[in-house]
């Protein structure tokens, strides 16, 4: 650009900008040379114009190449109407699907307990309690199987099922006891060896006891042979 600046100004100092007077053949020398000159002035200007359009292409090409980076690196559009429908449902399902303190607190603590009665023996008091001695499950140590009485480790509903024979010819009645309070009762009797069940679904609170005694004046002999007489038990949902 500065040698078409140095050319434009010969070029008018030719045509008589200058200072100072010519002849005729000076003229006509100065006519030659400027013939001359307009001719290396527009190869200049031809040689300008392709640089120039080179670095118009490539300042093209530059801005292409940053509209595409930026295009890249902008972040996609949020929806934000539907983001808080599709956050609430994932939510729902992991709720579902993940393990609640309560069920993992059920899992990891279970109270089961399952004995029966090894031996027969001849009811010796009112009222007394059926020892169901032989222990064959005790998860959580709440039955105590020297007194035959479960204690409730903790509040909630449960399951008891129990069982008793009667000596052929010979019959028997017992209850299961909550603390002092009968919550179902078995009748077993003759003529051969028939067995009684009671079952109860019912709430404890923790130091609860259930255990299964004689029903007063209804008969005098159970028969614990085999182990056909049991007591079970187990939690079924804390509170």
């Amino acid at each position: 650009m500065v040698a078409v600046t140095v050319l434009l100004g010969i070029f008018l100092c030719v045509l008589g900008t200058c200072k100072g007077s010519v002849s005729n053949s000076e003229l006509s020398d100065r006519l030659d040379r400027l013939e001359a000159l307009y001719e290396n002035f527009e190869s200049l200007i031809n040689e300008n114009g392709v640089e120039l359009q080179q670095l118009l292409d490539k300042a093209r090409a530059k801005a292409q190449l940053v509209k595409a980076i930026d295009e890249d690196q902008a972040e996609p559009e949020v929806d934000t109407e539907k983001q808080p429908e599709d956050e609430v449902n994932k939510r729902q399902i992991l709720t579902t699907f993940a393990p609640s303190s309560t069920t993992s607190s059920r899992a990891s603590n279970p109270l089961v307990f399952h004995a029966t009665l090894s031996t027969s023996y001849s009811i010796m008091s009112p009222k007394q309690t059926i020892v169901y001695n032989t222990v064959i499950t005790n998860v959580g140590n709440a039955y105590d199987s020297n007194f035959g009485v479960f204690k409730a480790t903790a509040p909630g509903l449960y399951e008891f099922i129990a069982t008793v024979s009667a000596y052929t010819g010979y019959y028997v009645d017992v209850e299961m006891v909550l603390n002092n309070r009968m919550l179902c009762r078995a009748h077993a009797g003759a003529p051969d060896m028939e067995i009684g069940m009671c079952v109860s679904m019912v709430h404890l609170n923790t130091g609860d006891d259930v255990f299964v005694r004689h029903y007063s004046g209804r008969g005098t002999y159970i028969y614990g042979g085999y182990n056909y007489p049991s007591f079970s038990g187990h939690l079924i949902a804390r509170d």
